[in-house]
């Protein structure tokens, strides 16, 4: 949804592999510590799929968001594996 209230779609990226569903599931869906909830914020990173198509790119990609660390980051991998978006066998790079 956005702010008014309205929902928004988003766009996937090109060549993506990530499914458009998720492109539409937002991070407050996570249930993430409210830092780095924050930080994805703060980055433009507002749905599922955008956090899948920016891990895609490697753990790298993640950790250059500013405040986001190593701890920030394994939080975020666990609550996807909880919610299924990722596989229970999925290792960071």
């Amino acid at each position: 949804f956005a702010e008014d209230g309205s929902e928004s779609y988003v766009e996937p990226a090109e060549g993506s592999d990530v499914p458009n569903e998720l492109y539409n599931v937002p991070i407050e869906d996570l249930d993430l510590p409210v830092r780095a909830h924050n930080c994805l914020k703060r980055a433009g990173i507002n749905s599922v799929g955008n956090v899948l198509e920016r891990l895609a790119k490697g753990s790298e990609e993640m950790l250059e968001i500013r405040n986001f660390g190593q701890k920030s980051l394994q939080e975020l991998v666990v609550r996807l594996k909880e919610n299924q978006y990722l596989p229970d066998d999925f290792e960071l790079e």
